[in-house]
Parts: C-alpha cells; structure tokens; sequence
C-alpha cells in the first residue's frame, strides 16, 4: 500500500528578506517600519532601538489587529525613502500574494494610483528596474519592452500586472480585476478631471478587490487637515483597528548626512514649511479652508439651543 506525504508548501520570504535578496540596503528607521507594516511582526516582538523607532512611527502600539493589517497609511516627510519602499512592497507582494481566486487566462492588477501619470511612472520605473536587474524577477518578465505594464508570470502561469494610472481616470480604472496589491501614492492631492478630490472614491473602489494576504498602501506627504489620510490617521495612529497608520517624518526614516543637511538648511530658512514637509505635520489651513479644523471644532457645540421661544407663524432660519 503506498503511503502518499504530505509536502509542505515552501515559505514565503518576508518583506525584509526579499529585499535583502534583491540587495537593497534599509536604514533602521525604513527597516523599523517595514518590519512591523509589511513582515507582519508586532511591535511588542521588535528589541532595542528597533522598538524605539516603531514606537515613534506608529505610536505607543503594542499589537496590531489582523484586521488593520490589510490597509496601511503612511503620512511621510520629504526625502523619507516612501516611494522606494512603496515600490518595493508592490512588487514583494505581486510575486508573493497567493493568487487562488485568479483563474488562467486572468491576469492579476496591481495599480500604482498618482495624481499624475508622471508621478505613478516614477514609481513603475523602479519596479521595472529591478526586475531587469535581478535574474529571478527577469525570468518571471513578459513584456519587457513595454512601458505601460510590467507583467510577471509566475511558476503556475498566473500573471500580474503592474500598472501606472492617474488619479483623473478615478475609481474606475481598477474595477472588475483581482488586486494583490495597490499603491495610492501621494493620495492627500488626488483629484479627478474636474478638480474634484477623489481618494474615498478611488479607495472604495480598491479595497474590495484586493485578495486574501494583500495590502492596500496609502502613502503621501500631508496637505490639509481633511481628506482620506488624514481622517485614516486620526482615527487610527497609534490605536489601529481599521488600518494600520505610520507617521514618518523624515528624520526618524533616514540618516544619510545629505538628507540630515537638506532637513537643517529648511529648518533654518522656514521652520513651519519644515514642519510639513519634514515634520510631516498636517496643516491647519488651505485656500481650499478658510478657517483649520480645530477652530470649527471649538464653535460647535450639540447642546446649542434658540435663544427664544418659537412663535406661532413665524420663520425660523439660520445664517451662518
């Protein structure tokens, strides 16, 4: 009677150790961050000054629910290393997220979602360049001389797609496809072709598509306090239960003297522009906002009432 083993499927490299492979070199603060966003570790697991820089990334957490996992908003400073790293968790995750759900014949997307064409080709640039310089990820290359999409065959003969697209097209560009992952880069200047801030629209459109073990990645630096990352971050750093949010400004991610001396010659020339575009500070205000969010909060009140009793025939309006 022959007895048939079981044979255990192969382990998944993490995110880390995929780039490690590809020979990619993380500063501790990047490092700190991928280890707990994209290697699922819990921060309470992280040793030393690891822990410190998580702790100061996304807030006193101890654990992340499973269900905050599969969505992760970054508001990051200027020159952090967001978009390498966002290029790199995308393409981890296109050769790596189980693709049970996509049949043959189908190719699965991962969008990389810009306000502009030209910035979401940033981002497919690197990608592609990776995968013409590592043998195993050019092995996996159908279409290497295109400059639309990068289209990876894996072993079984399902295929990804990964795709720039502008944030004008909206939510419909990605409908109808299997996602394995998606980038919303620079997410808090989405706008559609009428100018017409469109992020929920286009992330309500993402997130039901996204396969079992996928990720949804939000990364931007910040605009105004109002939006969808900014409502993800105030609702969920340092207490995630929907996503997982990281506040990055650009000291706690890189070390580099160059980086160290850009951030102190900004500081020293405007310190509330460094505050947003190093600090990764939210602002209070905007042409699109004539007065900041905590001044309205502070004029609303739910226990208003008339100042006089209503009488009978007469209107009763509001100005404001």
């Amino acid at each position: 009677m022959a007895v048939r083993r079981a044979v255990a499927k192969p382990r998944v490299a993490t995110f880390t150790e995929f780039v490690d492979a590809l020979g990619v070199r993380l500063e501790p603060g990047q490092r700190a961050m991928a280890r707990v966003a994209f290697d699922g570790a819990e921060p309470r697991e992280l040793r030393g000054d690891e822990r410190a820089r998580a702790r100061d990334i996304f807030g006193d957490v101890e654990t992340v629910p499973r269900e905050a996992r599969n969505v992760f908003a970054a508001v990051c400073g200027r020159a952090s290393g967001k978009t390498k790293l966002s290029s790199l968790r995308l393409l981890h995750l296109a050769v790596t997220v189980p693709l049970d759900l996509v049949g043959r014949g189908q190719t699965a997307l991962v969008p990389i979602v810009a306000p502009k064409l030209k910035l979401a080709n940033e981002c497919f640039s690197m990608i592609k360049g990776e995968c013409e310089a590592h043998s195993f990820l050019a092995s996996m290359l159908v279409n290497k001389h295109s400059s639309e999409s990068v289209v990876l065959e894996r072993p079984d003969g399902k295929r990804v797609s990964i795709e720039p697209v502008a944030a004008t097209a909206g939510g419909g560009a990605v409908r109808g496809r299997n996602i394995p992952a998606a980038l919303l880069e620079e997410c808090a200047f989405f706008r559609d072709e009428n100018y017409k801030v469109n992020d929920s629209e286009i992330f309500s459109a993402i997130v039901p598509r996204v396969l079992p073990g996928g990720q949804v990645l939000l990364v931007s630096s910040p605009w105004v306090r109002s939006g969808l990352l900014y409502t993800l971050h105030r609702d969920n750093w340092g207490r995630p239960s929907t996503t997982l949010v990281a506040h990055a400004p650009t000291l706690s991610m890189r070390s580099s003297p160059a980086v160290l001396e850009m951030a102190a010659r900004e500081k020293a020339r405007d310190a509330d522009n460094f505050r947003t575009e190093f600090g990764a500070e939210f602002l209070d205000a905007s042409a699109s906002q004539f007065f900041d969010e905590a001044t309205l909060e502070r004029c609303m009140s739910g226990d208003a009432v008339l100042g006089a009793q209503e009488m009978g025939g007469a209107d009763v309006v509001n100005g404001v």
